[in-house]
């Protein structure tokens, strides 16, 4: 039975085999870093960023869509500009070739990407560069 304010949810276990090694290797730096404590704290966190990262997204998602990725390039179609922008990977870091930046509102849609983030991780880029 939960406790107070927490509810119960079922996942594949796979998936919580994965949280739980992620968990277990980063428990000293999440207390540290983020005051996380327990497993399930560590769980909603991510939730929580997950539903953060779908409302930003679903802010620029009608103005915005992925026409196509290649190894080492995106491209988007900004409707609210009516442009099509290249973002490419340089130097493990993604690069709107339209704005001349690499933090810009392109760059943070194609960040959103999964298959982009995917390959990124598959690349060794493990931390974005995107400022909001």
């Amino acid at each position: 039975m939960p406790v107070t304010g927490w509810r119960s949810v079922s996942v594949r276990t796979q998936v919580l085999e994965r949280l739980e090694t992620q968990y277990n290797s980063q428990k000293e730096q999440l207390e540290k870093e983020k005051n996380i404590t327990s497993f399930s704290s560590y769980v909603s966190n991510i939730l929580m960023d997950m539903v953060e990262r779908s409302e930003i997204l679903s802010r620029y998602a009608p103005f915005m869509s992925e026409i196509g990725i290649t190894d080492n390039r995106i491209i988007l179609d900004d409707k609210k500009t009516g442009s099509i922008v290249e973002i490419i990977l340089t130097n493990k870091e993604l690069f709107c070739r339209d704005c001349q930046r690499n933090d810009c509102i392109h760059v943070g849609f194609a960040y959103s990407i999964p298959t982009v983030n995917k390959t990124l991780r598959e690349q060794g880029v493990t931390e974005q560069k995107v400022r909001e």
